[in-house]
């Protein structure tokens, strides 16, 4: 009896979570009304993507995010992760070196 209670238990969250996935990525893309908010739902809605571990669509969202807005940091980071997660490693390590470069360029005139 254990068991069958344990699995309807964890039917119901996973039933919730994807309701919770779907009404925020809903909200982001209600609320994407400039480029810079575009740029933003999508890095948002790419990072629920990767919390629940579907990591094509949110590598999806993080490259839409950064078409968007090119100098968009967090989202570079977030695609090299996400990159690194999936096993393509290299092009994590891409991603890594150009996300740094954005980085890095926020403080070339700082000195």
């Amino acid at each position: 009896m254990n068991e069958i209670n344990t699995m309807l238990v964890l039917g119901k969250k996973r039933e919730e979570e994807e309701e919770t996935k779907e009404a925020a990525s809903s909200s982001c893309e209600r609320r994407a009304t400039t480029p810079t908010t575009r740029a933003e739902a999508y890095y948002l809605r790419g990072q629920i993507f990767e919390k629940t571990g579907e990591l094509q669509l949110a590598l999806r969202d993080y490259q839409h995010a950064l078409t968007i807005n090119p100098n968009f940091i967090n989202a570079a980071y977030a695609k090299a992760a996400c990159q690194n997660k999936s096993g393509n490693y290299e092009e994590a390590i891409k991603t890594y070196n150009e996300a740094f470069a954005l980085e890095t360029s926020d403080f070339s005139g700082a000195c």
